[in-house]
């Protein structure tokens, strides 16, 4: 393989052409070749080199995570987005085409669907609205990619002109524009607990903060797990316990959990607009009901699903718990209070066996501690799923063999 450098680009399109006749012999040994090879090559002049390669609308995430709406270019050659801003045309076309709409009084829900950018004519621009697009926070940056910010309806459609002269780096220039037709993206319905983890203090407010966008209405399910049932709820799910999934169709948190529903409303200002609220887990909490649940929230605009929801598990207690796993596989338990921090004595602990039944039971000491002997040799029914640790009307659990519950602090022994 070899390669000619042409000094500089021609003012006109030019072709070459390669031939290359029988004889040449091969670097490391061989034959040689015994066939005449002709090509013939495009050498493109500083006019017609520079191209467009695609062009998109887009939503894309600002710093603080809010969406906005994008048109983007890719470019063949870098070029400083503020020479493509300052080329480029962006136009939300008429919701319905002024020759080929609808008839008298047929609803017009949905927008005409344009599709080529010669189908704008002159007349059909005049009828458009010209938008305005943002400045790029790399304006004066070269870059095959160049972005902008715009505001319009979601599902509408934009005729996006970039017009010749544009000169990037090196000199070339775009000889002709580029015109294309692109549909608005909508902007994503976000829901998100906004708390990472997955226990709240019993002693605390009790609440979850919620974040949303484009909704009017959060439906938030709350599944409480049966006590009783706790061990399924282990033994049935799979992956991370803060979201997690049941692992067989038939069986599902409505084997395992009172479940009820309530709605949460949510202040709409516009599609991409940030809302805030809580939810409240007080309720649930009353006449010696325990604090475990599942969440399931989904959001809605104008009573029609809009399609984000966020799942979490949540723990309402005021009990921590550690577990070190031991050489001899014997496991130290250590409870201690979320509320002050101090360990909690004279807690009852028991290790719920896979069909619910206890296999050890016993109580922690002054310092919160209690010593679990080896499970090891437990199978089937009696494998162990959970240990559970109850204070009068407080209740907690931690899963006794679950990957994403442990913490992996050394690979080697450690001597006292």
């Amino acid at each position: 393989r070899s390669a000619v450098p042409v000094k500089t680009l021609p003012e006109e399109d030019h072709y070459m052409q390669l031939n290359i006749v029988p004889g040449v012999k091969p670097a490391h040994g061989g034959q040689d070749s015994t066939r005449n090879f002709n090509e013939r090559a495009r050498v493109p002049s500083l006019k017609t080199y520079l191209a467009v390669k695609s062009a998109a609308a887009v939503i894309a995430r600002a710093e603080d995570g809010t969406p906005e709406q994008l048109v983007s270019f890719e470019m063949n050659v870098k070029a400083k987005a503020e020479d493509i801003r300052a080329k480029t045309k962006l136009y939300l076309l008429p919701h319905d085409h002024p020759v080929m709409g609808r008839g008298a009084g047929q609803a017009s829900a949905e927008p005409y669907r344009w599709q080529a950018a010669n189908e704008v004519t002159p007349s059909i621009l005049e009828a458009s609205e010209l938008l305005t697009l943002a400045e790029s926070s790399q304006d004066s940056a070269y870059s095959t990619n160049a972005g902008f910010g715009f505001n319009a309806p979601a599902g509408r459609y934009v005729y996006v002109s970039l017009e010749k002269g544009l000169e990037a780096f090196g000199g070339y220039t775009l000889e002709n524009n580029y015109e294309a037709i692109l549909q608005v993206p909508s902007y994503p319905h976000d829901i998100e607990i906004m708390q990472e983890g997955s226990i709240l203090s019993l002693s605390g407010s009790q609440k979850l903060s919620l974040h949303a966008r484009g909704t009017d209405r959060l439906q938030v399910e709350v599944a409480q797990i049966l006590p009783s049932a706790l061990q399924h709820f282990i033994s049935q799910t799979q992956g991370d316990i803060r979201n997690p999934s049941f692992t067989h169709w038939s069986f599902d948190k409505e084997d395992i959990a009172h479940i009820d529903t309530k709605d949460v409303k949510m202040a709409y200002a516009s599609a991409h607009a940030s809302q805030y609220s809580t939810f409240d887990f007080a309720p649930y909490l009353k006449e010696g009901r325990k604090g475990i649940f599942l969440l399931n929230i989904r959001g809605f605009k104008d009573d029609k699903y809009a399609g984000d929801s966020s799942q979490r598990f949540v723990l309402v207690t005021d009990l921590g718990l550690l577990v070190k796993r031991n050489a001899d596989q014997s496991r130290d338990v250590f409870l201690a209070s979320f509320r002050s921090g101090a360990p909690v004595a004279e807690a009852r602990v028991s290790v719920l066996g896979r069909n619910g039944l206890e296999i050890f039971k016993g109580v922690s000491d002054a310092q919160g501690h209690i010593l679990l002997p080896d499970f090891s040799g437990y199978s089937r029914d009696r494998y162990p799923v959970a240990i559970v640790a109850q204070k009068g009307d407080d209740y907690a659990f931690i899963p006794y063999d679950r990957r994403d519950r442990v913490l992996n602090t050394s690979k080697r022994e450690v001597f006292k």
